[in-house]
């Protein structure tokens, strides 16, 4: 994680950390009393305060934003000469960036439109400054220690408010924000860890990696993040594939063969039912009576092509339909 050849870019990568931190920390935002709104169903909000909140917006998250953009404008002054296109993904993001501008010609609702361009062109401006000033070996050591202190202060916090109770169907680990994002946040801590275990040449560091790893799919798993799981698994498969043997890939996919043959001779037709229960990640019978929707997704995505067919092509504005007007 030391450069020596660059001493300069190590310090201001450590410097970073805490930096990205208070940013994160400010626009998520963090919340350590989530745990027990959760827990006591304090974080159920009517509709009428959800638009409120979307209308009048939120004062970290605005800070948050104005400090990212400043680090972006402060990574760029430190990388000369590196304002390229560079092959067809790069023509394919500037041309998704300038329809998304010229969407405001068209929005429903042109204030709003512009209230999520600005937020959308700073995060993307400050990716494209931080991926221009590092290196991709620098920029998994910044998610590693970024989304470990979180994971790791999330379940430090669940321990100080007595909610930790993996044995609960009601139960989700949360943390410090809503378990959805926490299950992102421990799926990119997966793959950081994954990646520099597999370019580490200290065999004490890459069980160090491998140990972050494990511990960061536990807490995936008891976020009972559906999507972020699949996603994470699907991602590490991917990954292990792409820098793995013919050899060790065949392999193992004949072990999962197997493995899977078994399963099925051994449970039979109560296949489905543990299936099932995989698929709910021992959320309850609430749950599975709701797999079959997506949890409610299909109907709410059935409203939403009607709208969509109303305006087909351009849409209703970057980002804008979900305004307080619908």
């Amino acid at each position: 994680m030391y450069d020596p050849e660059n001493k300069n870019t190590s310090i201001e990568l450590w410097l970073t950390i805490p930096f990205l931190l208070l940013v994160f920390s400010l626009a998520t935002p963090f919340n350590p009393s989530w745990p027990e709104e959760v827990k006591y169903k304090k974080n159920i909000i009517q509709i009428s305060e959800a638009v409120h909140r979307m209308e009048r917006g939120n004062m970290g998250r605005r800070a948050g934003l104005v400090l990212l953009s400043m680090y972006g404008f402060f990574l760029l002054s430190r990388v000369p000469n590196r304002f390229q296109v560079n092959g067809l993904l790069g023509w394919l993001v500037v041309t998704y960036l300038a329809w998304s501008l010229l969407s405001l010609t068209w929005s429903i609702d042109v204030l709003f439109t512009l209230r999520r361009l600005a937020i959308f062109f700073i995060l993307w401006f400050a990716a494209i400054a931080t991926a221009a000033r590092y290196r991709v070996r620098e920029l998994a050591v910044l998610v590693l220690f970024i989304c470990g202190i979180t994971a790791v202060a999330g379940f430090a916090n669940e321990i100080r408010l007595h909610t930790f109770d993996p044995l609960s169907e009601a139960w989700r680990f949360s943390g410090l924000f809503h378990t959805v994002s926490m299950g992102w946040n421990c799926g990119l801590l997966a793959l950081s860890s994954l990646y520099l275990s597999t370019i580490s040449a200290d065999n004490k560091l890459k069980k160090f990696y491998y140990l972050i790893l494990i511990f960061a799919l536990v807490l995936l798993v008891l976020t009972k993040s559906r999507m972020a799981l699949a996603s994470t698994l699907i991602a590490l498969c991917f990954f292990w594939f792409m820098v793995s043997s013919i050899r060790a890939v065949v392999g193992w996919v004949i072990v999962g063969l197997i493995g899977l043959s078994g399963c099925y001779l051994f449970l039979g037709e109560k296949i489905i039912e543990y299936g099932e229960a995989v698929t709910t990640l021992g959320r309850g019978e609430t749950a599975k009576e709701t797999v079959g929707s997506l949890t409610g997704r299909l109907p709410l995505w059935n409203e939403c092509f009607r709208w969509a067919l109303q305006r087909p092509l351009l849409g209703y504005g970057f980002n804008t339909f979900i305004s307080p007007t619908h």
